[in-house]
């Protein structure tokens, strides 16, 4: 009787995390695209696209973020799984040692390499280089709050508590939008204000996670930053570092793309390169917000020595993160040409194509994105790190090659699209090799399991669009073939205890609301 408790409370935080995430991402993304289009039009192509240069080059160390963030929430859910409560104290402090000494020489040097960056580096007007060092000063300052904020934010993740999290990102969001319309009536340079209101949102940020937890943990209190252990610094550096390294792989990957356009290009394609990543990014909430609720639960399984369950929810993540970003990536691609000229109204050249493969690329990465959670949670992640995130670095050497020779920006996104496919099918084998995960259990339960549902919604997708073409044909074109993916999923793509796990958590929910 209590394993059966255990496992429905389980299922039940799941289900209200997903639920409060979900609703959080929708207002969000929502927020964040309307936002877009309002700062693309106050900007300008030009300053829109030095912003994503310049921000792009400090934004780039957000992957920091990320990256120590999963190690952390790591080693504090993993300790939560196995009741080990005493560590969560010494894994917050050393922890927070850790990122405060990362981010004061990661300041330190973005402080020394302005010089260069803004004289030998990037390819900007010599009239915009003052307004770009001066939001590069702001964002170099925002990241420092941003490394420093990472144990707290992991705390909360690890508790479980996302509730907290949605309020605080939905205020944010807000905040963004509001001083968007506030950036319309600007009159002084609109691309420093920018600048400095974004960095402002991830300081008060900081301030709001840093508050609630050390009112709300008792892990997180001033005592804990004393608890120094040698050998769990030890630990988490080498952890941390090969993290870094895999956030550090995935933004070159993007980043790096960035500036080598901006070099052969300059910074108009910029714009249409950061839309891009801007459509990638929103979308890619969908499936991040699954992994935020099903991560812990990953963690704290292989904390409990229970692998069978880790690998098993690893794999489901893998098949709802595919299915959780292609329902809206599929039809947005069939529609693309119509949503960018609502969206933006002045569409910068190459955006479509861009869009169109980025989004091919998520997908791609998506159907194995559940197996880099396992291997976090198993947690020997060296040769994961190698071989999948050391591959994507092959991206700009070949794509700064294919544009020396005089090829198109085609060229380097069909160069973008073939490592990320690479990528996925290594994680396979190495989780296999790591974790004892059967290949063929995920072929069967994933791969084997997509083809009817992405059959369904790419012939409906075909179909739908050889109506006349409309400005406002998406709104009826996208719903059908959401509709027809979502009963091609339930019917094919879905196991029977899947099923009725479904059913039984629609009837707790259900249950609730009456309540």
């Amino acid at each position: 009787m209590s394993i059966i408790k255990i496992r429905m409370n389980n299922a039940q935080r799941v289900t209200f995390n997903t639920l409060i995430l979900y609703i959080r991402m929708f207002l969000t993304v929502g927020i964040s695209l309307y936002a877009t289009r309002i700062v693309l039009n106050s900007l300008g192509e030009i300053d829109y696209g030095i912003y994503n240069i310049v921000g792009g080059v400090i934004g780039a160390l957000s992957f920091l973020n990320g990256a120590l963030s999963v190690s952390t929430q790591r080693y504090m859910s993993y300790n939560l799984g196995a009741g080990i409560s005493k560590m969560q104290s010494k894994v917050f402090g050393n922890s927070f040692l850790l990122h405060l000494f990362l981010a004061i020489l990661i300041s330190l040097s973005l402080y020394l390499l302005e010089p260069f960056i803004f004289h030998s580096f990037l390819n900007i007007n010599a009239d915009r280089i003052p307004s770009a060092i001066i939001v590069y000063r702001f964002m170099s300052a925002s990241i420092f709050f941003s490394i420093i904020n990472v144990p707290f934010y992991a705390t909360i993740i690890s508790h479980e508590n996302m509730l907290y999290i949605s309020i605080v990102e939905i205020g944010r969001a807000l905040l963004v939008l509001f001083f968007a319309f506030l950036l319309m009536e600007y009159n002084a340079d609109r691309l420093i204000f920018y600048g400095f209101y974004m960095a402002l949102f991830i300081f008060i940020e900081f301030i709001a996670f840093a508050l609630y937890c050390f009112k709300k943990y008792k892990e997180c209190t001033i005592k804990s930053l004393v608890l120094y252990d040698k050998s769990l610094q030890k630990e988490l550096v080498s952890f941390m570092g090969w993290n870094t390294f895999g956030g550090f792989t995935s933004v070159s990957k993007n980043q790096g793309i960035s500036i080598i356009l901006n070099l052969f290009f300059g910074t108009v394609i910029n714009a249409a390169y950061g839309i891009a990543l801007q459509v990638s990014n929103q979308l890619g909430f969908f499936s991040q917000t699954m992994l935020k609720a099903l991560n812990p639960q990953i963690m704290k399984s292989e904390g409990a020595n229970n692998r069978e369950r880790t690998i098993r929810l690893s794999i489901l993540a893998s098949k709802l993160g595919f299915f959780l970003i292609s329902i809206f990536a599929i039809p947005v691609l069939f529609e693309i040409k119509s949503i960018l000229l609502l969206w933006l109204k002045n569409v910068p050249e190459n955006t479509e194509m861009f869009c169109t493969f980025v989004l091919i690329s998520i997908m791609m990465n998506q159907s194995t994105i559940g197996l880099q959670s396992a291997v976090q949670a198993v947690g020997n992640i060296k040769k994961y790190m190698i071989f999948v995130a050391g591959n994507k670095l092959l991206i700009l050497p070949v794509a700064y090659i294919c544009l020396k020779i005089g090829l198109s920006p085609l060229s380097v996104m069909i160069t973008y699209l073939f490592f990320e496919s690479v990528s996925s099918v290594l994680r396979v084998f190495l989780l296999h090799i790591q974790a004892n995960m059967s290949i063929k259990l995920f072929v069967k339960d994933v791969y084997l399991k997509i083809i009817i549902p992405l059959i369904t919604i790419l012939i409906s997708g075909f179909l739908l669009t050889q109506i006349k073409i409309s400005p406002y044909r998406f709104l009826y074109t996208i719903p059908i073939m959401m509709i027809l993916y979502s009963v091609s999923i339930y019917l094919f793509g879905m196991k029977k205890y899947e099923k009725e796990e479904l059913f039984k958590i629609i009837k707790s929910v259900r249950k609730k609301i009456n309540i």
